[in-house]
Order: structure tokens, then C-alpha cells, then sequence
């Protein structure tokens, strides 16, 4: 069983159609018959770009491109985070239906390690 807490989650908007953020997590993992060990998992970095506004066509779009890569190696020998560097670019389609919104997310995964390169997430 794997915890990931306390997350950290900075963000920073940059005028109305930017936003900056930085993600991580302190992980702690818990294997049957065997202490838990802890450390920093995978963090995150991205730019979100909103292109169209649901104002002027009825729904919003943006792209969400992000790196997801590991600061600490020995996180990944210990099991806490995934091995590799991912690099992502999803198209966001998001529709407001009164107080709730609806949205799709998809695009192309890559990956440094074998087996994981152009999967969709």
C-alpha cells in the first residue's frame, strides 16, 4: 500500500490563460511482512494554456503539456516512484452544465523507459 502525503501543490497564474504549477508528495509505501520506507515520490511540472474561452464559443479548451520526473533516485529504487522521465501534451475540452462541468482530457504519453512511449493517457 502506498500513501502519497502531504501532497504539495504550487500554482501560479499568469494573466487570465496561464497557469504554472509544480506538483510532489512526500510517499510512504507499506509491503506486507516489511517496515514502511518513505520519500519524496514523482513531481510534476506543467503550463496549462487556455485557448478558447467558454464565454465566446459555449465550451473551453486548453492544452496541458507536463514533465513528470523523479528529484530523488533512490525513490525509485525503494519503490516509491515510477523509473523514467514522462513527458505529456493533453487537449482539455471542458463544458459547464450549471453549477457542475463536464470535460474530456487525452493526448500522447512519453516516456524515457521502453514499452511506455505514444500510449495515451
Amino acid at each position: 500500500m502506498t500513501v502519497d502525503a502531504p501532497a504539495v501543490d504550487l500554482n501560479y497564474g499568469l494573466g487570465d490563460h496561464i497557469q504554472l504549477t509544480l506538483q510532489t508528495a512526500l510517499a510512504t509505501l507499506k509491503r506486507s511482512g516489511h517496515g514502511a520506507v518513505s520519500g519524496l515520490g514523482g513531481t510534476e511540472a506543467a503550463a496549462k494554456w487556455r485557448f478558447v474561452d467558454e464565454e465566446r464559443i459555449g465550451f473551453a479548451m486548453s492544452v496541458f503539456p507536463r514533465v513528470i520526473f523523479n528529484v530523488l533516485r533512490s525513490s525509485v529504487r525503494r519503490g516509491l516512484a515510477d523509473e523514467g522521465t514522462r513527458f505529456q501534451i493533453p487537449l482539455q475540452v471542458v463544458k459547464k452544465v450549471g453549477a457542475a462541468a463536464v470535460g474530456l482530457e487525452g493526448g500522447p504519453l512519453v516516456s524515457t523507459v521502453d514499452g511506455a512511449s505514444g500510449s495515451m493517457a
